[in-house]
């Protein structure tokens, strides 16, 4: 063999490794480092799947409260309503809010 076909072959192993550690070298960067990157996107979409499981819940918790809000409430439940919820009272009450304590020591 030739020095210039050795030369010839060693050239295009070169070549062949560039483009391999290349082609490594940009599909790491896609994958850990790209603002778009795989990493990313699995938190995200994480994140909304979590989102959305809130959000299925608050529109559970709104239809609810609108249905409440729908029926004529009676003076006898608005009075009750806001004592539990809000702890409002009449003008010559006091209102005294119990908490509960952890019975674990």
């Amino acid at each position: 063999m030739a020095f210039s076909d050795l030369l010839k072959k060693a050239l295009g192993r070169f070549r062949r490794v560039v483009i391999a550690t290349s082609c490594v070298a940009v599909i790491i960067w896609f994958v850990f480092f790209d603002s778009y990157s795989l990493v990313s996107r699995v938190k995200l979409h994480q994140e909304k799947a979590e989102l959305s499981k809130s959000n299925l819940i608050l529109r559970n918790e709104m239809n609810r409260l609108t249905e409440v809000l729908s029926r004529d409430l009676t003076p006898a439940e608005i009075e009750r309503f806001a004592r539990e919820k809000y702890f409002m009272s009449q003008i010559d009450e006091t209102v005294y809010t119990v908490v509960q304590s952890d019975p674990t020591p």
